[in-house]
């Protein structure tokens, strides 16, 4: 429907993780935002917590505080896929962002005005704007790959020495799966990815969305880090058994082998 979905609107320490939010019904054109979640009392905290969470289709989130003095929210390890609007809208509130993953998004992350956030080791691929800042955003180890605006800022702005636009996204999209190869983890860094290893352990999780440990010397930029998942497997032609027998006399002779 075209209503709030979850609409959390008078609470604190909110907290959501290992969830799957994914929209099977609301259209494109749909008004309300599609989770509203913290408090808007004055001089309360929002204090909200998301963390190994995934957003397939997502419209308009929302999280918001009566200030951003003393508030601890965070988005960690979670994935915002495929959003007909701004994934993550961030009103009043101070927050840490680590490796997220936003892809194929109007907006990635919103931040308003009066609002305070940290966001670093993030994936930001085929956004039309990856963060549109009217707060004061500081941003550091983030990869902004083929959006069509990395930052839209009216507000303040600290852009990351070790951020970059370029390379490509260096995700599984399921070709392995689909040709019998190692089986990596979709929207996760394939082997040898430029994301792995990008980002700073300073403030990071220890693991991915899935609980796994960063392959790298140090957390992967993006939420979901390189993972053999299953070998795959070769079925040859034939599996019979068979005695090669060469003729007296010869030189030469070519044997067609399946192994």
């Amino acid at each position: 429907n075209t209503n709030i979905v979850i609409n959390i609107a008078t609470a604190r320490f909110t907290k959501f993780t290992s969830c799957v939010f994914y929209n099977n019904t609301k259209p494109s054109a749909g008004g309300s935002e599609d989770f509203s979640i913290g408090t808007t009392a004055a001089g309360q905290t929002a204090n909200t917590v998301i963390s190994n969470c995934i957003f397939y289709g997502i419209k308009y989130g929302l999280i918001v505080g009566g200030t951003a003095t003393g508030d601890t929210s965070s988005i960690t390890n979670s994935a915002f896929i495929a959003s007909s609007a701004e994934v993550m809208a961030l009103s009043n509130i101070t927050a840490s962002i680590y490796n997220c993953s936003f892809y194929s998004c109007v907006t990635g992350l919103r931040v308003r005005s009066g609002s305070v956030v940290n966001a670093y080791n993030c994936l930001l691929n085929q956004c039309t704007t990856a963060f549109s800042n009217a707060g004061t955003l500081t941003e550091n180890y983030n990869r902004f790959i083929g959006n069509t605006s990395n930052v839209s800022n009216t507000g303040t702005y600290t852009a990351g020495a070790n951020s970059t636009a370029v390379g490509i996204t260096g995700v599984e999209a399921g070709y392995s799966l689909l040709h019998n190869l190692t089986n990596a983890v979709m929207f996760g860094s394939v082997s040898g990815s430029q994301n792995t290893s990008f980002g700073t352990a300073s403030g990071a999780p220890a693991a991915d969305l899935f609980g796994v440990t960063w392959t790298g010397t140090s957390p992967d930029a993006g939420a979901i880090t390189y993972r053999n998942i299953g070998a795959g497997q070769y079925f040859p032609t034939e599996r019979n058994a068979s005695t090669i027998t060469i003729a007296p006399g010869s030189t030469s002779q070519s044997i067609e082998l399946y192994l």
